[in-house]
């Protein structure tokens, strides 16, 4: 048996803080995505240093059950490489 013992002790970080969990940000579409990302919070007055962007695949940026970006952010996936 494998134990994920740092997942196992997140659980009660997240008990104690749910907003962890939580979004604290969203955006309607990439073009609304600020670059870089920092600059959404600071026109808030929050000072904060990113280090996840969670992305939901389906019906976001690709069609659902595939893996098939839509042609629209096809542009973006280029222009981040």
């Amino acid at each position: 048996m494998n134990l994920n013992l740092s997942g196992f002790l997140n659980v009660f970080k997240l008990a104690t803080k749910p907003s962890l969990c939580l979004p604290h940000a969203t955006v309607s579409t990439f073009n609304d995505l600020p670059s870089p990302l920092d600059r959404a919070f600071e026109a808030q007055g929050k000072k904060c240093d990113i280090k996840a962007v969670v992305l939901d695949k389906d019906d976001c940026f690709a069609y659902p059950d595939t893996n098939e970006i839509y042609p629209a952010y096809r542009v973006c996936e280029i222009a981040a490489l």
